[in-house]
């Protein structure tokens, strides 16, 4: 009888012990686990920082390239156009378009 009482005392002792080993690594997993994902989210947020930054960067050169094609725009008149050898034309052709197939049995 007293063999019983020790072999169930043994036996809960080593379901207490694995229960304990089980916490403990799953704490520690745990542990590792959030501190992957808090160092994730502080390097996404230092990315984002610099993305916005560089974002406004580009956005002040295509604004300062916008402004120098305006203002380059504005010099562009007919005796500008004629003095670099532009022309008006005396006959209009127009070019109409015409399917793929169209055009290759035309080559025939």
């Amino acid at each position: 009888m007293n063999e019983k009482i020790q072999a169930k005392a043994i036996s809960v002792y080593d379901i207490q012990q694995k229960i304990f080993w089980f916490l403990v690594v799953a704490l520690v997993t745990t542990s590792v686990l959030y501190m992957f994902i808090v160092s994730k989210t502080i390097l996404s947020v230092v990315h984002r920082n610099v993305a916005e930054e560089r974002i406004k960067d580009l956005n002040s050169e295509i604004s300062d390239i916008e402004s120098q094609y305006i203002s380059l725009g504005q010099n562009i008149n007919l005796p500008y156009a004629a003095s670099l050898g532009f022309h008006d034309i005396a006959k209009i052709d127009y070019v109409s378009r015409t399917s793929a197939l169209t055009m290759r049995d035309n080559a025939r």
